[in-house]
């Protein structure tokens, strides 16, 4: 469906269902989402998606799938249509968070500029900037592959908040 927009309008058009799904409840309008496909996003919505479905494993929605594989055209969509940008998943990320650790700059962007707080944490208490930084940092550690930092969560009613801890001793240089 996502490679070819015509044919997935056509089929839309002559009454296939933009609320189809899997089993596990992943809709057509996900699927959009997660491989960045602006045009069908918006012909599914247009023939009645349901903008804010949830698959059944994760509970995560459409929105979440855009913000996580970084596509922020996709993300504007769906936040113009109603997507609920403050939803959390069974594990507690927000779209802010999945746009944090994916590095997308420009989901974030439109999340922020819809009014979601720029520190909501997830549920360990990491802020979406702690949640970028240590993101890239792991990107790094693969690209390099060393692994110069263990990343520590957030705690929030212990001493000390969550910070990257230097890994000396493990690591031949």
């Amino acid at each position: 469906l996502n490679a070819n927009s015509q044919t997935a309008e056509r089929l839309l058009d002559a009454g296939a269902d933009a609320n189809a799904a899997l089993r596990a409840g992943e809709t057509l309008l996900m699927r959009a989402a997660r491989t960045g496909n602006p045009r069908i996003a918006k012909a599914l919505l247009a023939h009645g998606a349901k903008v804010d479905a949830r698959e059944s494993v994760q509970r995560q929605s459409a929105l979440m799938w855009a913000a996580a594989q970084g596509h922020g055209e996709v993300t504007r969509i769906l936040i113009e249509n109603g997507a609920d940008p403050r939803a959390r998943s069974t594990s507690g990320f927000t779209p802010l968070l999945f746009a944090a650790r994916s590095g997308d700059a420009a989901s974030a962007r439109v999340l922020l500029d819809g009014g979601v707080d720029v520190n909501e944490a997830a549920p360990d208490g990491a802020s979406p900037l702690l949640v970028a930084i240590a993101s890239a940092l792991a990107s790094a550690v693969r690209v390099s592959g060393t692994a110069p930092f263990v990343y520590m969560s957030a705690r929030p009613r212990a001493a000390c908040s969550s910070m990257l801890w230097p890994v000396s001793g493990l690591v031949s240089a």
